[in-house]
């Protein structure tokens, strides 16, 4: 069986990659509203968003809740 200490390392990993995934994708887009969309999409939150683009959790969440009035309208 898998120790505990194995298993955190392999979900750290996996992270990793995803990251760098989630990042190389998001330069394939050009607009910032662009990449957030994309990666909230992929199941980031505005913290992590906010790690992968250089800003803000709250930066993050404005522009999510303007986004998400934009569509409303």
């Amino acid at each position: 069986m898998m120790e505990d200490k194995q298993f955190k390392e392999i979900i750290e990993r996996l992270d990793k990659l995803i990251r760098i995934s989630a990042s190389q994708l998001g330069s394939s887009v050009s607009t910032s509203t662009e990449k957030i969309i994309l990666l909230q999409k992929s199941g980031f939150g505005p913290k992590e968003i906010a790690d992968l683009l250089g800003t803000t959790p709250n930066a993050i969440s404005v522009r999510l809740s303007e986004i998400k009035k934009r569509k409303m309208n």
